[in-house]
């Protein structure tokens, strides 16, 4: 029963940074994608006279 509680234990932390991870992941890509957007858009391209 111990040894039972223990891989239950360790599928739970192992599921909860699986999960972590992919919301970390496309919290960082929707970040990225709207920095460049603002960088785009705030940001003309310059022109030589």
């Amino acid at each position: 029963m111990h040894g039972v509680r223990k891989s239950m234990a360790a599928a739970a932390i192992a599921g909860s940074m699986l999960i972590g991870g992919v919301v970390g992941a496309v919290m960082y890509g929707m970040t990225t994608i709207a920095a460049s957007a603002a960088t785009t858009a705030a940001s003309p391209s310059p022109t030589t006279p």
